[in-house]
């Protein structure tokens, strides 16, 4: 590798790679920062660019439309203009005509001073102005000779110049030419723009202080400008100069760019849009421009200050690591001092330490790996029965002696030993002994030197116990606890709060999944496992065991590896040890079973008692006492009771028939369908309607039915007040007319039949009064429908209080005709009812111009009586009545007629208007 690109690497010493590694990070930053902020200053230049085009493009309608408007008065005057010269006399009246349109014009036009036509030699003949007549403009710069070469049809534009009557004012005139009958040359048509009539329009798109709006004229001078300070600008200051915008954007040929440089000499760089004023179908002499600028510094201006904030930012934060990576690597620098001095704490311990060895009773052995020579203590040959001199000092005389079966494991921990990988070394294994019998051993050792260089160990030390009793008990319990469905275990919390399991059965993989290697450290992992609803019950029950010492009972539910989810019930005893710590002995097993058949049972209970509650009838349950032990939501609704409130069958029962004869008949009625369904076998109840008072005293109309079973009754109530009061409202409905709100034509033919039939038993007289309103035709042709309507509708109203009786009926029998039967009614009542029905109608003083007897609305009635018997059917009493009121119309009207007599109205028909006459109207 080159030598410069291995400089570029981190350095081999910590300290000086955790610098390189701190300014790679604060280098990689700084890009990122450095492209984010040019992001930002693309991202502002757009949104800057796209609110001056707009801005350009909302001025440039406004100005083109203008444009349009003057172009058209030009046009106009131009017309004007050529038909005065082509007339063979320019008489007065044409002139003032012409003085007149061009007032007229002169003072519609917005931003227009003055309109006026020039002659060929450059005087002003015609003028909006009158003081504007005779002057010569043959001199001006936009009467030269060059307008006679211009097309007809274009737009000549004149640089703007100070205006003499209004100091400070610009002036621009936009003219077309005026040609002669024969098409020459024959002068000029104008309008003179002002500078500030175009002040209001173009301020509106000022939007920040440092805007500047202005018109340009294409020679490199201003006619309009203006900024959001409201200070002047100069007019006067050529804007052609080769490095200004205007220049470079009529060099560029486009119709809008956006641009960044000088405006005028003068200025500082602005960010500016510059189009054309064009009007497709308006060509100009020389182009005007649109200019939109803001101050380049102004618009970087948030961008700046956003630049300094993030490189102050980033100053702070790099110190800040700087700062705080030196302080990290002082504190690393005297943790290395303590661990010298801690190892030469070790090294003067390690003379100790072989003392130790030596007088302990334990099996002692030092492996020197330099020297491949182990030291075995007297004590560790006679475990095995060996004399001093049986056993040699090679590594041989202890792996020799190990049983075949437990090599292999014995083997590779011991190599992970010797290759450095761990520190401590601890293995359970048989031995043989010298009489060839097998014990069971515990090796332990630890790594107390290492290489500098390699960090291989270069002298590890351990104790050898004899275990054989208590793996021989060990044994007998693991098969004990492995035949054992379940998990057999202990349990500890340490007084810094940490828990683990010292000890667990294999049955730990059928219950949790896990192995007890991993929560013999730490009881986190099988807190993971454990659904997070019953994780805090579990923690919280044994936090509370812990304390009180009081026996732990749990059921939770944990989601196994292999088999899913999985419900399992714990059981523990714990106990206080002497170093303040909590150990419990307990037992786990799996209830998945039995729980999800309790659960299945109780959602089934939970079911039937949901559908029970939401079903949409009420129901309850009776006992053999005839006691409620049971009733639904929509019972307690039906009947207006509270939970607490309902009482028993025959309370219940008092209270829902409150008369005496009603609720011994239901009595009667339930007895009879509950020993039907006894004796059927099937114990089902028939319906039947009741009317039930409810607590609040409301009347229901209920369909009840039930069913026996096991001496216990089930009652279901269905309302079907609602049912009943729709149905008795569409019967209402469909007997009445729409329009008066009485009877109609089928309701009252079915009243007529019935109140026949009742009369014809009862042997009374049946009364039948028909009324029509008289000449309802002329009403409807002079009023109008509509107000017909709301005629017949009032006659209905007075109509409407004369059946006092239940059995009366007053009906609208059809069109303006009406019906009062009245069962039961003597002759004499009749013909008062009739007379008095006759009276109300002409006291409502409804004006009807149009009627032959009198100016309000009247009625014309015939009544009729007949006794219902064998030779005389109800069509008799109609045409009777449908004759007699005949004959009031023909009598006069505005009256009764009862067969024999005339009986008139409150007012009599007037002298002019004879019956025949009435007639021959309503007739037509």
């Amino acid at each position: 590798m080159p030598p410069f690109l291995q400089r570029l690497l981190p350095p081999a010493d910590r300290y000086r790679r955790e610098w390189w590694w701190l300014t790679l990070v604060l280098i990689a930053s700084g890009i990122v920062l450095v492209v984010w902020l040019w992001q930002e200053l693309h991202s502002l230049q757009h949104r800057e660019n796209q609110r001056l085009e707009q801005q350009a493009q909302m001025l440039h309608d406004s100005l083109a439309l203008q444009m349009r408007s003057i172009d058209k008065a030009l046009g106009s005057l131009l017309a004007t203009q050529t038909a005065q010269t082509g007339s063979s006399t320019g008489s007065g009246g044409s002139d003032a005509r012409l003085q007149q349109h061009l007032e007229a014009l002169g003072s519609a036009l917005l931003g227009v001073q003055a309109l006026t036509v020039l002659d060929k030699q450059g005087v002003i003949v015609r003028s909006s102005r009158p003081d504007l007549l005779g002057v010569q403009c043959k001199s001006w710069p936009y009467f030269s000779e060059n307008a006679a070469q211009v097309p007809p049809h274009t737009l000549l534009i004149s640089p703007p110049f100070a205006s003499s009557h209004h100091a400070g004012q610009q002036i621009m005139v936009i003219a077309r030419q005026l040609p002669s009958i024969d098409g020459h040359f024959s002068g000029l048509v104008t309008a003179q723009l002002r500078d500030s009539d175009f002040h209001a329009l173009l301020r509106s798109a000022l939007h920040t202080r440092d805007s500047r709006i202005g018109l340009l004229h294409g020679q490199g001078m201003r006619f309009v400008a203006l900024s959001a300070e409201e200070a002047p600008l100069n007019t006067q200051t050529a804007l052609n100069a080769p490095d200004l915008l205007l220049a470079q954007f009529l060099a560029s040929g486009q119709t809008r760019q956006v641009m960044r440089g000088r405006v005028h000499p003068n200025d500082e760089p602005r960010l500016a849009v510059m189009q054309l004023l064009q009007v497709s179908e308006l060509p100009t002499d020389v182009p005007l421009v649109i200019a939109v600028s803001r101050d380049w510094a102004q618009v970087l201006q948030p961008w700046r200050t956003q630049l300094l904030w993030t490189v102050l930012l980033y100053l702070l934060l790099a110190v800040a690591a700087g700062l705080g990576l030196r302080a990290m690597q002082a504190n690393l620098r005297h943790l290395q001092r303590q661990e010298e001095r801690l190892h030469a704490k070790n090294r003067a311990l390690d003379a100790r330490w072989q003392a130790v060895l030596t007088a302990t009773s334990q099996g002692v052995w030092d492996y020197d790996l330099q020297q491949q020579k182990v030291y075995f203590s007297p004590v560790w040959k006679s475990m095995l029965g060996y004399e001093e001199q049986d056993v040699g000092d090679g590594i041989k005389e202890w792996g020799s002696r190990i049983h075949p079966d437990d090599w292999p494991q014995a083997q590779a921990l011991w190599a992970q030993v010797t290759q450095g990988l761990v520190e401590d070394y601890s293995s359970v294994h048989r031995m043989r002994c010298k009489d060839g019998s097998w014990r069971w051993m515990l090796n332990r050792g630890r790594i107390i030197a290492r290489d500098s260089s390699s960090n291989l160990p270069l002298r590890v030390v351990g104790t050898q116990s004899d275990i054989s009793e208590e793996h021989y008990q060990r044994q007998r319990f693991e098969h004990l606890a492995h035949n054992v469905p379940g998990m057999i275990y202990q349990l500890q919390e340490m007084p810094e709060g940490n828990l683990f399991f010292p000890y667990c059965s294999e049955g730990i993989e059928e219950i949790y999944g896990i192995s007890a290697e991993v929560l013999a450290k730490d009881v986190q992992p099988l807190h993971t496992i454990v659904h997070p609803d019953d994780l805090p019950q579990l923690i919280s029950s044994t936090y509370q065991s812990g304390k009180t010492l009081a026996l732990w009972e749990c059921e939770y539910r944990v989601n196994h590896p292999r088999r899913g989810m999985r419900w399992v019930k714990g059981r523990a005893r714990p106990k206080r040890l002497e170093d303040g710590s909590t150990l419990w002995h307990g037992y786990v097993y799996d209830i998945t079973e039995t729980k999800q058949q309790a659960i299945q049972l109780e959602a089934a209970q939970e079911m039937q008692q949901h559908l029970m509650e939401t079903m949409p009838v009420a129901l309850c349950l009776v006992d053999a006492q005839r006691q409620i032990y049971y009733r639904n939501q929509q019972f307690l609704e039906y009947f207006g009771y509270t939970a607490e409130e309902v009482p028993g069958m025959d309370a219940w029962a008092q209270h829902a028939y409150p008369e005496q004869e009603y609720r011994q008949k239901v009595s009667r009625q339930w007895r009879e369908a509950l020993e039907q369904a006894k004796a059927s076998g099937q114990g089902h109840l028939q319906e039947q309607e009741y009317r039930v008072t409810a607590r609040s005293g409301t009347l229901l109309t209920v369909v009840i039915r039930g069913m026996y079973f096991e001496d216990k009754l089930l009652v279901t109530f269905h309302d079907r007040t609602a049912q009943q009061a729709q149905a008795e409202q569409w019967q209402r409905q469909a007997s009445m007319d729409g329009l008066t709100g009485l009877a109609n034509r089928r309701e009252f033919d079915r009243c007529l039949q019935a109140e026949w039939q009742r009369c014809r038993r009862s042997g009374q007289p049946l009364s039948l009064i028909m009324l029509d309103i008289d000449f309802f035709k002329q009403y409807n042709d002079r009023y109008g429908h509509p107000q017909g309507d709301a005629c017949l509708q009032a006659v209905a109203k007075v109509l409407a209080p004369h059946a006092v009786r239940s059995y009366d009926l007053v009906a609208r029998y059809g069109g303006e005709e009406f019906a009062c039967l009245l069962p039961e009614c003597s002759w004499e009542g009749a013909i008062a009812k009739a007379q008095a029905i006759c009276r109300a109608v002409y006291d409502l003083q409804w004006e009807h111009k149009g009627s032959g007897v009198a100016k309000t609305v009247t009625v014309s009635l015939g009544v009729a009586q007949l006794l219902p018997d064998g030779n005389k059917t109800p069509a008799d009493l109609l045409a009777l009545a449908d004759a007699r009121l005949y004959a009031a119309k023909q009598a006069g009207r505005n009256g009764v007629h009862d067969g024999e007599h005339y009986l008139p109205g409150p007012s009599s028909p007037s002298q002019s208007d004879s019956p025949a006459a009435a007639i021959a109207d309503e007739a037509k």
